[in-house]
């Protein structure tokens, strides 16, 4: 049951996020807190996400319906592994999962449109401009910042289907996705993530070890 909750969460982050490099070159050193919400599947969780030289530590507190599931999955820099450890009844379980199986066969959307709707906002603290985005079936809104370090190349590769931060990439925009929601035609939420702030800090070494 864990596993496929675990796929569907991975689904749902690789839907929102859409960047194509596990080990982008940042000089970013801190700490990500963002939410998720997939309303399909009555899904939410919290990720507290650590980034350092390269690496990347994503602490994952997710409730599917009344079922609750804390584990923590990281991406070792220039490994073609995820490692990922769950806790449940009071006992942790390690789990070194290939990079290649952790994106699921996510249609890959195609959008006709994407335009700067002027629309600004403060997101997390950093001042975000709307960008929207319509496919034949779905519509997308990208809230970006020019204001963070971060760019688009700084997230893992297990968030690179969907396509949605890829079209903006070859259209020439430029910051960081702060807030990501799409729907249907129809208006109904598919999908929505949100960085909640983003702080610089000194993060340990020993925060990337897999304690098996």
């Amino acid at each position: 049951m864990f596993m496929k909750s675990f796929t569907a969460l991975c689904c749902l982050i690789c839907l929102l996020l859409g960047l194509p490099q596990l080990n982008a070159q940042t000089t970013f050193e801190g700490k990500i807190v963002l939410d998720l919400d997939n309303p399909a599947r009555n899904e939410k969780a919290q990720i507290n996400w650590l980034i350092k030289n390269g690496n990347h530590k994503l602490t994952f507190e997710s409730k599917i319906e009344s079922q609750s599931y804390d584990y923590y999955i990281v991406f070792p820099k220039g490994s073609s592994n995820m490692e990922m450890v769950t806790f449940a009844n009071g006992q942790s379980k390690h789990y070194s999962i290939p990079l290649s199986e952790t994106v699921p066969p996510v249609p890959i959307t195609h959008y006709e449109e994407v335009t700067n709707t002027g629309r600004k906002k403060k997101i997390g603290g950093f001042d975000c401009e709307e960008v929207l985005l319509k496919s034949a079936d779905q519509t997308s809104f990208c809230w970006i910042t020019k204001d963070s370090e971060l760019s688009m190349t700084d997230l893992p590769q297990m968030m690179q289907a969907g396509n949605a931060i890829a079209t903006l990439k070859v259209k020439g925009f430029k910051g960081f996705p702060m807030a990501l929601s799409t729907y249907t035609m129809g208006g109904e939420l598919l999908y929505s993530q949100e960085i909640r702030y983003i702080q610089i800090e000194q993060v340990s070494d020993s925060e990337f070890e897999i304690v098996k």
